[in-house]
């Protein structure tokens, strides 16, 4: 089931949220901290922030596709592009962001060139047409969602490490397995000896 962009619905003071407000922003990445390696839903995961507002933040992970396709979770597409691991919070919902705004109405821009949802309809027609593939649009399972306080002290406990500077516009093009590595690497000689763990860090 598609859903379309919403608010997020979680409790958080306005005093909280003001606060804090411009430490967490839309079009921001968060990388996993290493030591959140053995985490079942977020280690090593690579989150694009998609809305911020006073009662939460909403993301999705952008480096962890799944092995399920698109003509697997929507009867309208023969498409078969893979689908991504948004996040544990409504997983049975399909999301998706684009970077064509001119033929997919009523998305949410997160940058000059990449928006998230809007018609789903003339997205699938577009995908029947064979006008558009991975380098334009990534669908997702489910969303990560937090509280401000929530995810400020998960920033605070060293959980997420928050990423500014990434060129949003190239996102589509990335490689995904390759993107939590290529992050990290960027954060400075601390990180260069978890570049190449495993995934449980105790098998080390």
């Amino acid at each position: 089931m598609y859903e379309a962009p919403f608010k997020a619905l979680f409790l958080s003071t306005y005093h909280e949220a003001f606060i804090h407000f411009a430490m967490i922003q839309i079009g921001q990445l968060l990388i996993a901290e290493p030591h959140l390696a053995i985490d079942r839903d977020f280690g090593k995961s690579v989150i694009l922030i998609t809305e911020v507002n006073t009662q939460g933040v909403v993301g999705f992970i952008i480096n962890k596709p799944l092995s399920i396709r698109l003509n697997d979770v929507v009867s309208q597409t023969k498409n078969n592009l893979q689908v991504f691991n948004g996040g544990p919070v409504e997983f049975e919902h399909l999301y998706f962001i684009h970077q064509i705004p001119e033929k997919i109405e009523g998305g949410i821009r997160l940058t000059n060139e990449l928006y998230w949802g809007g018609s789903f309809e003339q997205a699938t027609d577009l995908l029947k047409q064979g006008e558009l593939d991975s380098k334009h649009i990534r669908f997702f399972m489910g969303y990560s969602g937090w509280t401000y306080k929530q995810l400020l002290d998960e920033i605070a406990e060293q959980s997420w490490i928050v990423v500014a500077d990434f060129n949003l516009n190239d996102l589509l093009k990335s490689t995904p397995n390759d993107l939590w590595k290529t992050l990290l690497a960027k954060q400075g000689e601390i990180y260069q000896e978890w570049i190449n763990t495993p995934d449980d860090p105790r098998l080390n």
